[in-house]
């Protein structure tokens, strides 16, 4: 068992952590009643049988499908948590359930509720300070503030044994983009960069997946998340700049649009400096993202009609200031144009 403190939350690694701990989390919480936001995939009947041997005064469940928090959403799942008078949150799922458990915590700031996250991919954002919602033009805007740092995350492996293989390696491809670039920052610092290096090594031993997915490359997968999230305290580069831009005006996924960019990325920044990624084995990186690049015909269309303001959000966004090098507009459209090519 592993269990320590990080950024002042506790963090709990176990087989099982989730029927393990539970119990344990109530007394030291001093809760009773939670409001459980899960993702609707999971395995309802063991959730059930965890939270019952915990023996809360009352659990009130409300499911959450693997779409992006909006506007209405958290408005309606933050009046079902005050109606609940529920004083801790449990998020148990992927990014979507995260950022809803964290959006309840920020819309009942004042009386803040209790907030255990229980992860079921790897893209760390359950460690961060912030959460995406989608507004209703379709947009995302992201929030921060340490209010939605969670008190307790619950990383249990065995959690994710159902997650499909394409939703695993997406979401493991996403922890290794944040780990590449968390470690060529140019604000990072030193734990920063070896939380990075080693969580993309982590990434590089498990990718690409040939077999089957088991409950050890999860494990890592975990670890290597956590790892990101902690490289991310030092900003991210361009590969998110420009995929955020996209997923923001179109409903492409963040994490597979990574996979595509990272290389052209990569080759924009080495023609720059060729010393950016000395302590990173470039080429494993690369091949990793080769194996799974898509065919992407219609990023043409996209590409067409919205470049200009994909290159404007961009350089608009805060972590274009932590890529290695500086970026111009011109070195946004050497990028499009040679996806373009490639497509």
């Amino acid at each position: 068992m592993s269990r320590f403190k990080e950024q002042n939350v506790d963090i709990i690694i176990e087989k099982d952590a989730f029927s393990i701990f539970l119990k344990d989390l109530k007394a030291e919480l001093d809760i009773s009643k939670v409001f459980i936001i899960a993702t609707s995939s999971l395995d309802q009947d063991k959730i059930n049988h965890v939270v019952d041997n915990a023996r809360f005064d009352s659990a009130i469940f409300y499911l959450n499908s693997f779409t992006d928090p909006t506007d209405d959403s958290v408005r309606e799942a933050a009046r079902a948590f005050r109606n609940s008078q529920a004083d801790t949150i449990i998020g148990i799922g992927g990014g979507s359930v995260i950022d809803l458990a964290k959006a309840i915590v920020y819309d009942n700031i004042v009386n803040r509720p209790n907030l255990i996250l229980v992860p079921t991919t790897y893209a760390g954002t359950e460690l961060t300070k912030g959460f995406m919602i989608v507004r209703a033009d379709k947009t995302k805007k992201s929030v921060y503030d340490i209010a939605v740092q969670p008190d307790v995350i619950i990383v249990d492996p065995t959690l994710a044994l159902t997650l499909p293989k394409r939703v695993s390696e997406v979401v493991a491809l996403d922890a290794m983009t944040h780990c590449l670039e968390g470690a060529v920052s140019s604000i990072r610092n030193p734990i920063a960069e070896g939380s990075a290096l080693l969580g993309l090594n982590l990434c590089l031993k498990n990718l690409p997946v040939l077999n089957d997915i088991d409950y050890d490359w999860r494990h890592d997968m975990a670890i290597a998340g956590l790892l990101g999230s902690k490289a991310m305290d030092c900003g991210l580069g361009h590969i998110h700049t420009i995929t955020y831009a996209i997923a923001n005006n179109t409903d492409l996924s963040h994490g597979e649009l990574n996979t595509l960019f990272a290389p052209y990325v990569m080759y924009e920044t080495m023609s720059k400096d060729n010393s950016v990624y000395q302590h990173v084995d470039v080429e494993a990186v690369l091949n990793v993202y080769r194996h799974y690049i898509l065919e992407w015909e219609l990023m043409s269309r996209y590409i067409d009609q919205h470049e200009d303001r994909f290159i404007e959000q961009a350089i608009q966004d805060s972590a274009y200031i932590s890529h290695p090098v500086p970026f111009t507009a011109q070195d946004f459209r050497n990028i499009f144009n040679d996806i373009l090519d490639d497509v």
